[in-house]
């Protein structure tokens, strides 16, 4: 069976970048790409149990002053433009 939870070091394939509903933006303010690779960074768990993916992308805090979680409205840490997992697939060889 393909794992499907994301973990730090695993190459991701992104096959959603719509912002979702309810959110003014979303990572493709901040460079997020349809079909492409990417690796991942960080796994960042907020308070309500849910993961976040670091990918490499820093927000541009002129166009999303700060990223929060969809579910939990927590408000997600530093510069990286958090992403939610259902945005990837996991690709490893």
């Amino acid at each position: 069976m393909k794992r499907t939870k994301i973990e730090v070091g695993d190459k991701l394939k992104c096959i959603f970048v719509s912002t979702l509903p309810e959110n003014e933006t979303g990572p493709a303010a901040s460079g997020l790409q349809l079909n492409q690779e990417y690796p991942c960074l960080q796994v960042f768990t907020d308070a309500g149990g849910n993961d976040h993916i670091d990918v490499g992308l820093v927000r541009n805090p002129d166009k999303v002053g700060y990223v929060t979680s969809y579910a939990t409205k927590q408000k997600l840490p530093g510069m990286t433009h958090w992403c939610h997992p259902n945005r990837f697939i996991i690709v490893n060889d």
